[in-house]
């Protein structure tokens, strides 16, 4: 569902099909608000690893086009280094960022995977996020975040595997080198750019080559096929009619039913591990949360 066709549904569900009594902008604005509320109650129910996403980013030692940290002053005109001065150590995250779940590494190399890919006789499209990891490691590291106020900093290339390796978020506006170019001596030429989104740091800086996998919550989308865009309609649809003041307690309650099921499908027990009954002081107990698992 695109949001030209939500926007026909909210108005279909309060009855407002012909009306410009709420216009199109401030119906986006409602939509916008109800899907961040519905994103903050699946995660929330459901916990941030159900709802997250993985991207994949590739450390090189040496110097590199991106962001250089740490910033020290090269010149009169900056106040970071420029790649050909110091080692690169952070990048940019996607737009759709929210917030981290989870940082590792491997040594090796990764790529992302564009066109198609036979398997089994068959050439499927790989989908967009689709990566190829070429590692020979066995164990994904994980990273910790770096302490900023009161944790000891080296900034010399180390060998990842052998020395905690810690990240470190920022979100922009943030100053940073791009590749422009090159000169007539073939010398790369670049220029310093504003990056707004949000960025991820690494510490200590890389001796060899590793592969970062980013495991993140994405921030609150339309989604094409969204199991629960009900919600949204009748919030939205009940805000409609509550501005011209009319009685909306019919779609509060399709909204209140969107939430229970939500909560039910949350607390459904997992196949593998069914309710069981436990005896405890001499009562029984049931326990619904799969996380939490029986009473003891």
């Amino acid at each position: 569902m695109n949001r030209d066709e939500l926007h026909e549904k909210i108005r279909e569900a309060a009855d407002m099909v012909d009306s410009q009594f709420v216009s199109p902008r401030e119906l986006d604005g409602w939509i916008d608000l109800s899907l961040r509320n519905l994103h903050a109650l699946l995660v929330s129910k459901y916990g941030a690893d159900y709802w997250s996403t993985e991207t994949w980013i590739q450390v090189r030692p040496g110097t590199d086009p991106n962001i250089a940290w740490p910033r020290f002053a090269a010149d009169a005109a900056t106040e970071i280094t420029g790649p050909e001065l110091g080692y690169s150590s952070a990048y940019a995250l996607p737009d759709d960022f929210l917030r981290v779940v989870r940082v590792q590494f491997l040594a090796g190399t990764v790529q992302r995977v564009t066109g198609e890919v036979g398997e089994l006789g068959s050439h499927a499209p790989l989908r967009s996020d689709a990566w190829r990891l070429v590692t020979t490691d066995r164990t994904a590291y994980p990273m910790h975040q770096v302490e900023s106020t009161s944790q000891l900093m080296c900034f010399d290339p180390l060998d990842w595997a052998q020395t905690n390796v810690g990240y470190r978020l920022r979100h922009g506006p943030r100053r940073c080198f791009r590749m422009k170019g090159t000169d007539q001596l073939g010398a790369p030429v670049y220029q310093v750019v504003t990056h707004t989104g949000s960025i991820i740091e690494f510490l200590p800086v890389p001796a060899s080559q590793y592969a970062v996998q980013v495991t993140y919550v994405h921030k609150p989308m339309l989604l094409p096929d969204h199991p629960h865009i009900e919600y949204v309609v009748a919030d939205c649809a009940a805000q409609m009619l509550e501005k011209e003041q009319s009685d909306s307690s019919a779609l509060r309650q399709r909204q209140s039913f969107e939430i229970n099921l939500i909560e039910q499908g949350a607390c459904k027990p997992q196949a593998s591990r069914p309710r069981q009954i436990q005896r405890m002081g001499g009562s029984n107990r049931i326990s619904c949360n799969p996380a939490r698992g029986p009473y003891r």
